[in-house]
C-alpha cells in the first residue's frame, strides 16, 4: 500500500513541472542609444565686457573692453563662430542704448577664433570678443548707463 501514494506524487509532479517551465518563458527587451555630434555652450563661462566709467563731454582715446564665452563640440566637429549685430544696430554699426530714446554710443568688435574643431568635453573653445569704443564716441553722450547684448553663435 505504500507504493500507491508515492506513485501519485510522482505522477502529479510530472504534470506540474511542464506548466512551471512554461510560466518562466523569456521576453526580449531591447536597449539602445543614438549618439549625435554637436556643440554646447558651457554654463558659467561667460565674461561680460564693460568699458568702465567716463566723464560726459570729455575727449578720449579709443577705449577697449574684453569678454568671452566658452563652448565645446563633439570631437572632429568643425564649426564657424559668429557674433551678431546686437540689439541696436544702425546702418551696419553696433550701438549701445542709453537712457533717452535717441541716446546711443557706437562700438566695434572683433572675435577670435573664427573657426574651431571640437575636441570633446574637457577641450573647451574660448571665443574672445574684443570691443572698442572709437575715440571721442562719448563726447556728446547723455549721462547714464549704456548697454547692448550681442549673441555669439557656433554653427556646424
Amino acid at each position: 500500500m505504500k507504493q500507491k501514494p508515492v506513485q501519485c506524487v510522482v505522477l502529479g509532479l510530472t504534470f506540474i513541472l511542464p506548466s512551471i517551465a512554461f510560466a518562466f518563458q523569456g521576453q526580449q527587451l531591447k536597449v539602445g542609444v543614438s549618439v549625435t555630434g554637436g556643440c554646447t555652450f558651457e554654463d558659467g563661462t561667460v565674461q561680460h565686457a564693460h568699458f568702465g566709467s567716463h566723464l560726459a563731454g570729455r575727449p578720449h582715446s579709443p577705449v577697449a573692453a574684453n569678454g568671452y564665452v566658452e563652448f565645446w563640440c563633439s570631437p572632429g566637429t568643425t564649426i564657424q563662430i559668429g557674433v551678431d549685430d546686437g540689439q541696436n544696430p544702425n546702418a551696419g554699426m553696433r550701438r549701445m542704448k542709453g537712457p533717452g530714446p535717441t541716446d546711443y554710443i557706437s562700438y566695434t568688435l572683433q572675435h577670435n577664433p573664427q573657426q574651431a574643431i571640437g575636441g570633446g568635453p574637457g577641450a573647451a573653445t574660448r571665443v574672445n570678443v574684443d570691443f572698442t569704443l572709437p575715440a571721442d564716441a562719448m563726447l556728446n553722450a547723455a549721462q547714464g548707463e549704456y548697454e547692448d547684448t550681442v549673441t555669439v553663435t557656433a554653427n556646424e
